[in-house]
């Protein structure tokens, strides 16, 4: 999975820019359907996970990859540039994201 900005929606709202509020559901329940429906023993995720730093998309998205526990996780070429390298302070919060490999920014 490639890009997959969570957060990105939230972002937008907070400065602004009219975004339907259900668009960060609709990414979530995608995420879980493909999930789902492919039952993947590992995923890769290419590029940003996240659009922003620490939010509550980060919860949101630690709960469906803890639920699908048994998949591996792995991100790979985070753009440092980004707000959100998975190697930000973020991932150690409570609650935030299940532990996965990061490829070097």
């Amino acid at each position: 999975m490639a890009d997959l900005h969570f957060g990105k929606i939230n972002h937008f709202r907070r400065a602004g820019i009219p975004v339907p509020a259900k668009a960060n559901d609709k990414n979530t329940e995608t995420l879980i359907d493909l999930l789902n429906e492919h039952a993947p023993e590992r995923v890769i995720f290419l590029g940003d996970l996240f659009h922003s730093h620490y939010n509550e998309e980060w919860v949101v998205v630690g709960q469906v990859l803890r639920h699908f526990s048994s998949c591996r996780l792995k991100s790979v070429a985070p753009r440092c540039h980004c707000l959100a390298c998975p190697r930000s302070s973020g991932i150690d919060r409570p609650g935030a994201l299940p532990r996965f490999q990061t490829a070097e920014c």
